[in-house]
């Protein structure tokens, strides 16, 4: 099986080039050349295996992708074995430059499947490119898009990483993210500008909600940012992980699973979860709108939706949280789904409203720190 890697960037949590996770208001209009499985032709086992459907299969299957090669090459394993005799050809790059490789073949499309960075934060802003498919897991996973053209296989939350040295010489600790605004820890908080990180954004979004009870405009709700703010000192994060680990910051805000990958390969922080906020968005993928290999694209969306893949997973990362519920598989530390202090969201709300929150951000940011 062959790889066309270009510009190779890595990103677990499915949110690269992401403006967070929202939803649109309009109904799906890519429906023509719809297909879909109904959710009692799974074929899964009681523990988890994969069966694979009656699938008619042949030639090659594309799929471009946002995700690591360890994702990836879970799928490459499972159809080598399933199907020897079908290719499977993984695009790699970042979300934008993928769709705008869709925008240009949309009358005559390449790929099948797009794996990766398709979130609720987005809505209807890349509908065009993909039609209806509900995988047969659909009642399994914790949540099914509104829409039936994203099939989630992950979940994105945030989490609080720190430098456990750092903190005892400052003799603070957190758990949440009121935490953050600790005279002691200003200037030493850590976190990326929402502006160009979706990971950010979707922090930002939390915490207006949280703090807003619900109203995420609410005086109350943009008090508590510009606390968060002052704590920043007028700077913004990257390379969260290694930046924390060294020293740069004491405590940063960071994505869950990339937090726990570095923190298991040994890296100086530790990742706790926030006792107060935390946000849930559902990643997934879809079917190109016109899929030369309609049965093929199918297939790779039933598997990547499957408990069978995403326990895989699990057990080689030992960071990824599944979007299917009937994964038992449990990392140490990582709190299950049902069991995070989720605040309740309207994606419609942020995807109409995101500029508003862009601006009101900096519009606090540059009343500290100018422009």
């Amino acid at each position: 099986m062959k790889k066309e890697l270009s510009t190779l960037l890595v990103c677990l949590s499915a949110s690269v080039a992401l403006a967070g996770c929202s939803s649109g208001s309009t109904a799906a209009t890519t429906t023509a050349a719809t297909s879909t499985a109904s959710a009692s032709t799974a074929a899964s086992t009681d523990s988890g295996e994969f069966t694979w459907r009656d699938y008619d299969l042949s030639g090659d299957i594309t799929i471009y992708t946002t995700q690591p090669e360890q994702q990836t090459s879970i799928i490459e394993e499972a159809f080598a074995e399933a199907y020897p005799d079908v290719t499977l050809n993984f695009v790699n790059d970042n979300t934008g430059t993928l769709i705008t490789r869709l925008d240009a073949e949309s009358s005559n499309p390449q790929a099948d499947v797009f794996f990766g960075a398709l979130g609720e934060m987005d809505g209807t802003k890349y509908h065009e490119y993909f039609q209806v498919y509900d995988n047969i897991y659909l009642d399994e996973c914790y949540k099914v898009d509104d829409y039936h053209i994203y099939n989630y296989f992950t979940i994105a939350v945030n989490v609080l990483m720190y430098n456990p040295d750092l903190m005892d010489e400052l003799g603070v600790e957190v758990s949440s993210i009121s935490d953050l605004t600790q005279e002691e820890l200003v200037g030493l908080v850590g976190n990326m500008n929402p502006n160009t990180s979706s990971s950010s954004f979707r922090n930002l979004v939390c915490w207006l909600y949280g703090a807003g009870n619900g109203d995420p405009m609410s005086d109350e709700a943009w008090d508590f940012v510009e606390g968060i703010i002052t704590a920043m000192d007028g700077q913004y994060g990257s390379n969260l992980p290694t930046a924390t680990a060294d020293g740069e910051w004491a405590v940063s805000v960071y994505y869950e699973d990339d937090a726990l990958a570095n923190q298991h390969d040994g890296m100086n922080i530790v990742a706790v979860y926030p006792e107060d906020y935390n946000l849930a968005c559902f990643i997934g993928s879809a079917v190109v709108k016109d899929a030369p290999n309609l049965d093929g694209a199918h297939a790779v969306v039933d598997y990547i939706c499957s408990a069978e893949y995403q326990t895989k997973l699990m057990e080689e990362t030992q960071a990824f949280r599944p979007a299917n519920s009937t994964v038992t598989y449990e990392i140490e530390g990582m709190p299950s789904y049902d069991d995070l202090p989720l605040v309740d969201w309207d994606p419609t709300w942020v995807q109409e409203h995101a500029q508003e929150i862009y601006d009101k951000w900096n519009e606090i940011w540059e009343a500290h720190y100018g422009a």
